[in-house]
C-alpha cells in the first residue's frame, strides 16, 4: 500500500498519447468493411465508442466493433506518440510522491504493451483497461480498482481523473473523484478544470499541494488557539488572570514553506509542543489533587492532541534528516 498525499490518474488514448490517426484508420477500415463508405470516418473524441458504435451501425454494432478491435490489434504500436510534456509531467508527479495510475477501455493487453512501448511502466501503480474489471468507464469500477493500493481516501480533495472525454468525466464523477479535461473543453462541462498543456497542469498539482500542505500547518495553529481559549476560559473561572505570550515562529509565518524555512519551523514548534506537554501534565497533578476534574478532562483532552502533534513533528524532522530538505518538501507537497 502506497502512502501518498495525492492520487492522480490518467485516461489513455488522446490524453497521455495521440491516437487520432490510428481511431481514424480504425473507423474508417470499419466503415469500409460494414458497406458504409460513403459516411465520414469522424468521430466525436468525447464520445464513447459502444455509444459511436450503437449510433452509427444500430443493432450491428457488436459486429462493427470486432472488426475495430480486429484493426486496432493489428496496428498495435502504428501510429502513436507520446504526447508533448507528458514525461516531464510524470517525472514531476512521481517525485512528489503522488500516486499514479491509468484507466482507459482500450483492450487491456493492447493497453500494457503500448505503456510499456513508451517505457513509462515505472510510474504507474496500476495500468487498467477494459477487461479488467467487470465494468468499463463510465462506470466507477476500473477507476476504484485502480486506487486499490492507494491508501488515500477516495474524494475529489485526494484523487484527480484526468481524461479528454464526456466517458472520462463521468466516471470521475460516479467514483466521487475531480474530473480534470484535457484538451479542448466540453460542451455541457465547461465549468471543469480543463489543460491544455501538461506543464501547466502540473503546475496546478503542485500548486495545489503547496496550499494543501500550508492549510494543514494553518489547522494546527487554530487548534491551539481553540484549546488557548478553552484554558483561559477555565482560568477566568476560577478568577484568574491569563498569561499567554506569543513565541511561536509558526504564527509569524507569512505562509511559504521552503527549504530555508521548513525545519526551522518544525523545530521551533516541536520545542514549544515538548514544553506544552510537560506544562499539562503538572497542570493535571494539581487538577487531580484539587478534585477539579472538570478541567483534568479538559486538560487530558489537550495533552492528547499536543502528543499527536509532536509526535508528528518528530517523524518531519526525522524524514528530513533521512532524505534531505528538497526531496521532503517533494514528498510532502
Amino acid at each position: 500500500m502506497r502512502n501518498s498525499p495525492l492520487a492522480v490518474v490518467f485516461d489513455w488514448d488522446n490524453t497521455l498519447v495521440d491516437t487520432q490517426d490510428n481511431i481514424f484508420n480504425a473507423i474508417k477500415h470499419t466503415l469500409d468493411s460494414m458497406g458504409y463508405s460513403n459516411k465520414a470516418a469522424d468521430r466525436n473524441s468525447h464520445e464513447s465508442r459502444k455509444s459511436y458504435m450503437v449510433n452509427l451501425f444500430g443493432d450491428q454494432w457488436k459486429k462493427a466493433n470486432q472488426i475495430y478491435q480486429q484493426y486496432l490489434d493489428d496496428a498495435l504500436l502504428q501510429n502513436i506518440a507520446l504526447n508533448q510534456g507528458v514525461e516531464k509531467m510524470l517525472q514531476t508527479l512521481k517525485s512528489h510522491n503522488i500516486y499514479l495510475a491509468i484507466v482507459s477501455n482500450k483492450k487491456n493487453t493492447n493497453l500494457r504493451k503500448e505503456v510499456a512501448y513508451f517505457k513509462l511502466d515505472s510510474y504507474f501503480e496500476r495500468v487498467v483497461g477494459s477487461c479488467d474489471t467487470a465494468e468499463d468507464k463510465p462506470s466507477a469500477t476500473p477507476l476504484l480498482f485502480a486506487l486499490e493500493e492507494s491508501t488515500l481516501p477516495i474524494n475529489r480533495e485526494n484523487v484527480f481523473f484526468v481524461g479528454d472525454s464526456i466517458t472520462d468525466v463521468l466516471c470521475a464523477q460516479n467514483a466521487n473523484c475531480l474530473p480534470i479535461i484535457y484538451g479542448q473543453s466540453i460542451s455541457g462541462y465547461e465549468d471543469l478544470l480543463c489543460f491544455q498543456h501538461f506543464d501547466k497542469l502540473t503546475d496546478f498539482i503542485i500548486k495545489y499541494l503547496e496550499d494543501r500542505f500550508a492549510e494543514k500547518v494553518k489547522n494546527e495553529l487554530n487548534e491551539e488557539l481553540e484549546h488557548a481559549n478553552k484554558l483561559a476560559e477555565r482560568i477566568l473561572l476560577f478568577k484568574g488572570v491569563p498569561n499567554f505570550q506569543d513565541t511561536n515562529e509558526i504564527s509569524k509565518h507569512d505562509g511559504k514553506f521552503t527549504k530555508d524555512t521548513i525545519r526551522k519551523i518544525l523545530e521551533a514548534n516541536l520545542k514549544l509542543e515538548g514544553k506544552g506537554i510537560k506544562d499539562i501534565k503538572e497542570t493535571i497533578s494539581i487538577a487531580e489533587k484539587e478534585k477539579d476534574f472538570v478541567s483534568v478532562m479538559l486538560l487530558e483532552e489537550m495533552l492528547k492532541n499536543e502528543e499527536e502533534h509532536f509526535h508528528w513533528i518528530e517523524k518531519q524532522i526525522d524524514l528530513i534528516e533521512l532524505m534531505g530538505v528538497e526531496n521532503y518538501l517533494r514528498t510532502q507537497i
